[in-house]
């Protein structure tokens, strides 16, 4: 890779990502893929970036690229090994148990990027970074508000070109046709052959001068939509061959990240993702914000912003009929604060919301646990959000009543544990806390008998919330959500709590596998493919997703690695013969799609 042109690495990566993203491809049961496409391009545009551009450059084509692949996916999956034992059978439940919470997370946090949509991510550095304009200025010379603009035109910029090339394509064969059966490509080597084209070859012309440029920026075009800073634009987030520092791990931080235009020579740049163009400004604002000494003031704007997000998407969840409250107390002098309190009928949602991020965990299996363990009990964590929210629960169980306060002393509400009979306890967290969040066993802390909280991303509570108004759900479906979810935690696991959802969604339940008697149960990851297709038919008019309530499909993982293929048991536990369905045959899933493109792939 060294050896070959930034720009044929970078439009392979582009091209790479545009075929992934046209559907088809994800779905090719053999094709060659990078695990964590968007950790592994940022890994390997970082090691580019470090090296200078060759003066005789070799060719990055489809080999080397499949060469890549398999190279960043070793390479990434090599960290598994740090979690596995040297001889199985000498370790005891500590030792276990210290893996079995740090090697999900520690996989987890350095191999998935932001999952979210680019408008989720714009609307993030909208709400999160711009109030601090001034502050982001003085530390990087470029406001939030000027990012977000500025890269907001490259990413349409490169998608009109797109749109472009896709309107000129079905003219394109005609004017092909007529370019080589007249003669006229023999006049390559006139002088006024590039006028000749755009004058008798308008669509010849304007698609294949466009096609070099795929997934490129011209700086004279940013210069001339944004004269006075461009320039500091593009200081800030653009970053040409051989500046790049030299990486030794996946796991440390690529130049890619904060600077997501490659520059390819002195007029133009590569973007061969979309998404970095925006994540690259939130990640450069929220280390210069944090390293600020406006750093108290971000914190507590942030846990602001987070309770606002929450506020707004409960309400689409729990309905008109639901009485909402916004910092509630438990005395009259503000001792005891929830963030989030939702009343409607006989239940309860306490909501507390914690904006901190997840902490990097350790490469050494012990001191990643430790560090994750005190995390997770600071004031900003999970731990803490539990125990805010269990105090009114607990005090309702006890038959206590409950009297909640504004800030001021007012009373706002009383609680009756008569009428109240039953309440849920909700951790919302801004970020992504995989495993840690989605199996609350790992590490959480509480009374045997006391039920599980709920620990939700808002990204991810937005996604359900859209869903919850395509499928025409109710207060009283979020109800049964909340009582099974609680119910799974350490038995059904899954690293996204949209994986759950969307079993819910598929089988109208969560508690998969109890008659099987399974041990526990792996949820597929394909589960929240759901809220792709729920946003791609909602933002870009694609076809609604299929919300069919079907039976779940189980899977030996014990007997499937012994056998080298899939085995399915059946609702007793059994082998079940339908493995040995005909490829073409529709899957006995009832997904509609053939055997062979669903369960037998």
């Amino acid at each position: 890779m060294a050896a070959s042109a930034t720009s044929e690495v970078t439009g392979m990566i582009y091209l790479s990502r545009m075929r992934f993203l046209g559907s088809e491809d994800r779905k090719r049961p053999n094709a060659l893929r990078l695990h964590s496409p968007a950790r592994q391009q940022a890994f390997l545009l970082g090691l580019l970036l470090a090296t200078e551009e060759p003066a005789e450059p070799e060719e990055f084509g489809s080999a080397e690229w499949e060469e890549c692949i398999s190279l960043l996916n070793d390479a990434f999956g090599i960290y598994e090994q740090l979690f596995l034992p040297d001889k199985p059978g000498e370790q005891g439940e500590e030792w276990w148990h210290t893996r079995r919470v740090a090697g999900p997370v520690f996989l987890h946090y350095f191999n998935t990027s932001l999952i979210a949509t680019g408008e989720q991510i714009r609307a993030r550095i909208k709400d999160y970074c711009v109030p601090f304009d001034a502050e982001l200025v003085a530390a990087t010379g470029i406001s939030a508000s000027d990012s977000l603009r500025m890269m907001t035109f490259v990413a349409e910029t490169i998608q009109d070109n797109i749109r472009v090339m896709e309107q000129l394509q079905p003219k394109l064969e005609g004017e092909q046709k007529r370019f080589f059966k007249s003669g006229d490509f023999l006049r390559r080597d006139d002088p006024d052959y590039p006028e000749f084209m755009r004058e008798h070859y308008p669509i010849l012309d304007g698609y294949f001068s466009r096609f070099p440029r795929q997934g490129q920026i011209a700086r004279a075009e940013l210069q001339a939509a944004f004269p006075e800073q461009a320039d500091a634009f593009w200081a800030h987030y653009a970053i040409g061959r051989g500046q790049g520092l030299p990486l030794e791990y996946p796991t440390e931080d690529s130049v890619f990240d904060f600077k997501p235009l490659v520059v390819l020579d002195e007029q133009y740049a590569s973007c061969p993702s979309a998404n970095n163009l925006f994540e690259a400004i939130l990640r450069a604002c929220e280390v210069a914000l944090d390293n600020s000494p406006a750093r108290r003031s971000v914190f507590k704007h942030r846990d602001k912003v987070l309770e606002q997000e929450g506020l707004i998407q409960f309400k689409r969840l729990v309905g008109p009929d639901a009485q909402i409250f916004s910092s509630v107390y438990e005395t009259p002098k503000a001792h005891n604060e929830h963030d989030l309190l939702i009343v409607l009928n006989d239940t309860v949602l306490i909501v507390e919301a914690k904006a901190s991020p997840p902490i990097e965990p350790s490469r050494l299996p012990e001191r990643a646990y430790e560090r994750l363990r005190q995390s997770f009990r600071k004031d900003t964590g999970i731990q803490k959000g539990f125990e805010q929210a269990a105090r009114i629960r607990r005090r309702l169980d006890a038959g206590e009543t409950v009297a909640l306060y504004d800030k001021a002393g007012a009373l706002v509400t009383t609680l009756n544990p008569q009428i109240h009979t039953e309440c849920f306890c909700i951790c919302l967290t801004r970020d992504d806390f995989g495993h840690l969040a989605t199996n609350l066993s790992l590490l959480l802390e509480k009374e045997p008998a006391e039920p599980y909280p709920w620990a939700v991303n808002i990204w991810d509570l937005e996604a359900m919330a859209d869903a919850w108004s395509f499928l025409n759900w109710d207060f009283d479906k979020l109800k049964q959500y909340l009582r099974q979810r609680e119910q799974v935690h350490g038995r059904v696991l899954g690293s996204d709590e949209l994986e759950f959802v969307g079993a819910f969604i598929h089988h109208d339940r969560l508690d998969i596998g109890r008659e099987q008697g399974a041990d526990f149960v792996q949820l597929n990851p394909g589960y929240s493919d759901f809220f792709d297709d729920l946003h791609d038919h909602l933002k870009l008019g694609a076809p609604a997703p299929n919300h069919k309530v079907i039976k779940p499909v189980m899977m030996n993982l014990r007997e499937s690695l012994k056998a080298g293929q899939p085995v399915f048991v059946d609702e007793q536990g059994q082998v079940d013969i339908r493995k040995k369905m005909r490829r073409n045959d529709p899957c006995f899933c009832g997904s509609g799609i053939k055997y062979k493109k669903c369960h037998g792939m």
